[in-house]
């Protein structure tokens, strides 16, 4: 028992002296002041050139922009592409289905997946092909190199010729 609370008053000695040495090393002239940060005199102005309406969007908003077209879709199944200059209407279409998940496009195709799990492909607002889904789809479709790319909520992908 004895040696136990000699022990005990070591440790408390030690651990005394090792933080009276430890904050002894530590000094004012030690601490780095940083400089004041200035204005950022690139800041970019920013101004809205246009805007459009898009149904209701019950899905993470997926904004397709492809050199000079957006490509958007509401969930009501309406899909779209825009100029991105001007905001005027390239073409407009309808998957005739509620839509799942974004758009996907490369700015040539545009890939919608519909609440019926139906992949639905479009070029210049034509319906190309629709193929079914074996999952449900919660993800825009990666659209490129002329493939189609889908991934199912099993986590499965599944890839698509876009002209076949």
């Amino acid at each position: 028992m004895a040696n136990h609370l000699f022990s005990a008053s070591w440790s408390r000695v030690l651990m005394t002296v090792l933080v009276v040495a430890l904050s002894a090393c530590a000094s004012k002239s030690d601490q780095v002041n940083a400089p004041e940060l200035g204005a950022n005199p690139a800041l970019l102005g920013v101004r809205t050139v246009w805007n459009t309406k898009i149904a209701k969007v019950d899905f993470p908003l997926q904004v397709k922009v492809d050199g000079a077209a957006v490509t958007l879709a509401g969930a009501d199944g309406v899909v779209q592409s825009l100029d991105a200059r001007t905001g005027a209407t390239l073409w407009r279409a309808e998957v005739g289905a509620p839509i799942s998940a974004g758009v996907g496009s490369d700015g040539r195709f545009a890939a919608v997946v519909t609440r019926d799990n139906e992949l639905v492909l479009l070029e210049a607002g034509q319906v190309l092909w629709r193929a079914r889904l074996p999952a449900q789809v919660f993800t825009a479709p990666l659209v490129a190199g002329e493939r189609v790319f889908v991934l199912g909520a099993d986590r499965g992908v599944a890839a698509f010729d876009a002209k076949t």
